[in-house]
Order: structure tokens, then C-alpha cells, then sequence
């Protein structure tokens, strides 16, 4: 099959650039001050709106925000009833129970409100969407305890759970795990300042209506939720409080003062609501909260309990979301300004894959040569790069090497020639079989000098190996390509072939050099008319020397060139001409020759390209959800 026709590559369709109007979330919107109630004008409409925004903000991708969706916060202390608020909100319990911190990440519970019969009634995790919604709520728990426990139990990445139900109202709340103040056994150390600055992230949020729990039966001036909460919201704004355990308040006290805002100890302008949780005995003994308040507080039964909760948290989420819409939709208008920009660097890869794959291959190619060849990625770029520092290894560094090797091979062998100057160098003339002794000395003296070229020679190879490495590890960074910002396959297999090529040619190169230097090393010979020349000259001059006295002292002047040192430099010049060229056609041309690794490239890209080129799953998530 062409790979341009693959069904696989179909995009959910979209109008581009993506608008408010566009996404469908606000099907009148015109502009984002005006005409907010024709734009949702209920207020389950309203909340359900909210909960997608919520949800496509849970994605991971280029939305960092620290601006949320409204939404109502709970915290508190881990004893003081907090869960229990939050199933009695729900109708029954959907969050895992145990001893210790049971809660360990923020937990976005979105109820919507179903019509009976007309839809499929259930639960459903963000993360196990393709499970559909279940009934079962042990398996939602056992599934929920283990999504906490992701990242080591990090209290990080938020769980969203969605409860479809004719018998709940349509209401949004994130539960953050339980304030404590002593770690238990096991638990890492700081957990709690870990749960206290999670808090503090969500609730200082100006969008956040803050549901502060406390115990009844626990002084209220100590109330962590509460003294959070201030923290927060001084003016209490934002906060609405709910006292629980109503129930098990000491003999001859109530908590009329708090509920009736009477109470100069709390001051939360949204109001205090008491409930009453009920535990297995309670349920068994038909013990109810309606009961108790009649009982007790038959005064505030309409303003107390459960099920006015409900009611409360929902009209105070739609103001409020109302009140915050405007800038709501502002920032919305910003992201997608964001999304338009980074769908446009997406390549266009879903009708034209051949020719995509083509364009990253001829760019990538492109940027690696002009490198090489000493063209700068960008006209600010000051530092040494590609061309210039190979430039540099071969003409500097490479040369250096080599003048260190000559004398620290001096170094290593300066007695023996200076005691042996006319035995290794007049021996060398006697070239004639009669003196065959002394050129067995010259030719060990000079095979342990040419060994010392062996290491410099390897060390150039591998420099330019590294500069190679930088220039294409450069050109396959993210921000330089975004086809490999978003198809990370493409890149590690563009990597993958590099380092094949280059891996394979280094060693080549090495055991070139090593069959080099063995063979200059091996046999002294040489027909060059320049070094016959200098010999020649040497030879007049030692004979001259000879003839005039005993030339003790020339042997000892180091500065006078050798045998030995002569013929070094002699094989020193050949290696310095012979190794760059060496580099050159091995590690370099095939990066800057049309029939080099482009083609390697290109056979390999070809093979695996349905593989290569699929978005990563959580942009590919975030296309679908727009």
C-alpha cells in the first residue's frame, strides 16, 4: 500500500485555526464578554461545559497553565470526615478505604446528571476510558487505588472519575488527599508538607471555591481545612465550610453558633452546612441524617445535611462560573492561539507521508552538510562548530599530537643515539651488506619511534568521530526539527543510522591506521629524492667530520639532526598528509556525498514508516479531543 493512503493516518476533522465557535464548546459564542446566558443558559449545561475544559486541560501536552477550570476544592485533615462528604455527595462510595494516607493524589470527581432510562448509568475513569462506564464499584476502587499508586504513590497527576446517574447533581469537586501531621510507619518523610503544598496549589487558585471540612467534635480554631483556608481566602470569599461528625459532639453542645454563622470563631461568607456520615452501625439501626437534624437542629433541617449540600455546591459552582467565564473564555482564546500555532508545526503527514518523510530526509541532510562544510545553523551562533572545529582537529590538534610524539620518543631514546651517533647514522651509509649490524640498530631505534605516531593517528579519527556525533545530534534536537518534537521514532531511527554508519567506519578507519603505521614501522625503505637528498647531504658532512677529527664533538649537539630523526620526520610528513585523508573519506564524505548515509536514511525510513510517523498517544489525544 502507498503509505500516503494509509487508513491509519486519518485526523478527526477539524476546522483550522481552531476557534471557540470551531471546538463546538460554545456553539453562540461571538465574544468573550458578551452574551453569556444565550451561551449556556442552564446550569447542568454549564458544569458539563466545565468538566471538558477540565478534561482536555488533564492532558499532558503544551498547556502548562496554572490558571484552572472553576471548580470546588475539598480539603481538610485526614480524620475529619472528608471522604465520607464527598461519597455522600456521590450516593455511595467510590474512593478506596484504608489505614494511612488512602488518598494520594487530587481526585476531579465530575458528577453529571443523567434522565433515568435514556442513558447508560455507571462510572468512568479518564484513564480506562476504553472500559466504558462500569456498575461496579469494587473494581472502580481497586482501579482507582491503582492509579494512585503510579509514580511511586506520588501525590502528582490528578485521577478524573465521572459518575453518570439520574441521582446525583451535576457537580464538580477535586478531593486532595488528607492533611496530617504525623508521617505514619513507611510513608516518606515529608509527606506532609507534600500534601500541604499540594493543597495550596489548588486552593490559591482565584477560581476555586474552597470546601473546608471539619469535625464538630474537634476544636474549630484548629481546624487544618479551615486554617488553610484562610491562608488562601483571608475574607473568606470563596470558602464555604461543612462541619461533620454532628453526631458525636460532647453532651450539651451543639454547633447552632457555626451553622448559623452566629459563631465569631469562623467567618466563611459562603456559609457553614452540617452533615452527618453515617457508619455501618448507623445504616443497620436506620439511623438517619434527617432524623438526627429533625431531632436536633428541626430549626436549620433546610439548611443542613446532604442533599442541601448538593444543592448548595451546584448553585455556588454555576455562579461562579459565570463570574469567571469571561476570563474563562480569554484564556481559552490564548491556548487556542497556542494549539493553532503548534498544529500548524505538525506536519502535514496524515495525506502525504511519502512526501513528509522526503522533506525531514532532504532537511536533516541539508543542515548536516552545510555544517560540515562550516555554514553556522543560525547568524548568532559565536561558538566553533562543524567544518571549523574538523578544520581545527586536522591542522592544530592532529599537528600537536604529532610534535609531542617525536619528542617524547626522543626523550625515550636520546642516550642510546647520542652514545651510538656514528654507529647508527655512519652505519647507515655503509648500506652495502658490510655493516649490516649497525643498520639493524638504526632500523629498531627508528620502528620505535614511528610506533609513538600509532596513538596521535587514532585520537585525530576519533575527535572528528565526536564532532560528527555533535553535528547530528544537533540537527535531530527537538527545537531544530519539530518532525522529531513530534514523531520521536523518526528521530531515534535517524539516530540509530547514524551512529551505524559512523561506528562501523570509525573501526575501519582504526585498523587502516594500525595497517599503516605497521607497515611503515615494518620496512625502512624510502626512493623519495628529498629525503635521499638530506641523507646524502648527512653522509658528506659525517664524512667530512670523519676525515677532519673524531667528531666527539657534533655527536653531543642534539639540535643536528640524525639519522633516525630524519627519517621520522620523513614518515611524520606522510602520516600528517595521509591520516586526514583517511578521516575525510571515511567519516566525513559520507555525510556531505549525495550517494552517502541520505541513502541509508532513506532505505530505512521507507521500511518502518508507518512506525516512525505516529504521533506520540497524548498529542494524538489531544487532536481527537479537540
Amino acid at each position: 500500500m502507498h503509505p500516503s493512503s494509509s487508513p491509519w493516518l486519518t485526523m478527526p476533522k477539524m476546522s483550522f485555526p481552531l476557534t471557540i465557535r470551531s471546538l463546538g464548546i460554545f456553539p453562540n459564542a461571538s465574544k468573550p464578554k458578551s452574551g453569556l446566558s444565550s451561551i449556556m443558559p442552564d446550569s447542568r449545561g454549564l458544569i458539563e461545559l466545565v468538566n471538558k475544559l477540565q478534561k482536555l486541560f488533564q492532558v499532558k501536552w503544551t498547556w502548562n497553565t496554572k490558571n484552572r477550570v472553576a471548580q470546588i476544592v475539598v480539603v481538610g485533615s485526614q480524620s475529619s470526615g472528608k471522604s465520607s462528604v464527598l461519597d455522600g455527595l456521590v450516593g455511595f462510595s467510590i474512593l478506596p478505604r484504608g489505614s494511612g494516607t488512602v488518598t494520594k493524589c487530587p481526585i476531579i470527581v465530575q458528577l453529571i446528571t443523567t434522565d433515568a432510562g435514556k442513558e447508560e448509568e455507571g462510572i468512568e475513569l479518564q484513564d480506562f476510558l476504553e472500559d466504558g462506564r462500569s456498575q461496579d464499584y469494587d473494581e472502580v476502587r481497586a482501579k482507582i487505588a491503582a492509579l494512585m499508586e503510579r509514580n511511586g504513590g506520588a501525590i502528582v497527576d490528578a485521577i478524573i472519575v465521572r459518575v453518570y446517574s439520574p441521582n446525583v447533581v451535576t457537580l464538580t469537586v477535586v478531593d486532595l488527599p488528607g492533611i496530617k501531621r504525623i508521617v505514619s510507619y513507611g510513608e516518606p518523610s515529608d509527606l506532609d508538607e507534600r500534601i500541604v503544598s499540594l493543597s495550596r496549589k489548588y486552593i490559591n487558585e482565584k477560581n476555586a471555591i474552597i470546601l473546608a471540612v471539619s469535625p464538630a467534635n474537634y476544636e474549630i480554631c484548629n481546624s487544618e481545612g479551615l486554617l488553610l483556608a484562610k491562608e488562601a481566602d483571608p475574607e473568606g470569599n470563596r470558602t464555604i465550610g461543612v462541619l461533620t461528625k454532628l453526631d458525636l459532639m460532647d453532651e450539651g453542645t451543639d454547633a447552632r453558633g457555626l451553622l448559623t454563622g452566629m459563631s465569631k470563631d469562623v467567618q466563611v461568607k459562603l456559609g457553614m452546612i452540617g452533615v452527618v456520615n453515617r457508619s455501618q452501625k448507623d445504616i443497620e439501626n436506620n439511623f438517619t441524617e434527617k432524623s438526627f437534624l429533625s431531632n436536633n437542629y428541626g430549626d436549620l433541617i433546610g439548611q443542613n445535611g446532604v442533599p442541601f449540600l448538593r444543592k448548595r455546591l451546584n448553585e455556588l459552582l454555576v455562579q461562579h462560573i459565570y463570574k469567571c467565564l469571561p476570563e474563562l473564555m480569554e484564556k481559552l482564546e490564548d491556548m487556542l492561539k497556542q494549539c493553532n500555532k503548534q498544529l500548524a508545526e505538525i506536519p502535514n503527514v496524515m495525506t502525504e507521508t511519502d512526501k513528509f518523510l522526503i522533506q525531514v530526509l532532504h532537511r536533516f541532510e541539508n543542515e548536516i552538510k552545510k555544517e560540515i562544510q562550516g555554514s553556522p545553523r543560525t547568524p548568532e551562533y559565536h561558538h566553533l562548530y562543524g567544518g571549523i572545529v574538523i578544520k581545527d582537529i586536522f591542522e592544530k590538534h592532529f599537528a600537536k599530537d604529532m610534535e609531542a610524539a617525536e619528542k617524547t620518543s626522543d626523550g625515550s631514546m636520546t642516550p642510546c643515539v647520542c652514545n651510538n651517533f656514528y654507529i647508527s647514522t655512519y652505519g647507515i651509509l655503509l648500506l652495502d651488506g658490510t655493516e649490516a649490524n649497525y643498520f639493524a640498530v638504526f632500523r629498531k631505534l627508528a620502528q620505535n619511534q614511528i610506533h609513538h605516531i600509532e596513538g596521535p593517528a587514532l585520537k585525530c579519527a576519533e575527535r572528528v568521530y565526536d564532532e560528527i556525533m555533535k553535528i547530528a545530534d544537533r540537527n535531530l534536537a527537538e527545537e531544530n526539527d519539530h518532525a522529531f518534537k513530534y514523531f520521536p521514532e523518526l528521530r531515534q531511527l535517524f539516530k540509530r543510522v547514524i551512529n551505524r554508519i559512523l561506528d562501523g567506519n570509525l573501526d575501519e578507519v582504526k585498523k587502516q591506521i594500525i595497517e599503516y603505521i605497521r607497515v611503515q614501522s615494518s620496512v625502512v625503505f624510502s626512493m623519495d629524492y628529498k629525503f635521499l637528498q638530506e641523507i646524502a647531504d648527512l653522509r658528506r658532512k659525517l664524512e667530512k667530520e670523519l676525515y677532519v677529527g673524531d667528531g666527539e664533538n657534533s655527536s653531543d649537539n642534539e639540535n643536528e639532526p640524525g639519522m633516525v630523526k630524519l627519517y621520522f620526520r620523513w614518515i611524520k610528513s606522510h602520516v600528517q598528509d595521509y591520516i586526514p585523508k583517511l578521516v575525510a573519506d571515511k567519516l566525513i564524505i559520507p555525510f556531505t556525498n549525495d550517494a552517502g548515509f541520505g541513502v541509508a536514511l532513506k532505505v530505512s525510513v521507507m521500511k518502518d514508516y508507518k512506525t516512525l510517523i505516529q504521533l506520540p498517544k497524548t498529542l494524538w489525544n489531544v487532536v481527537k479531543e479537540i
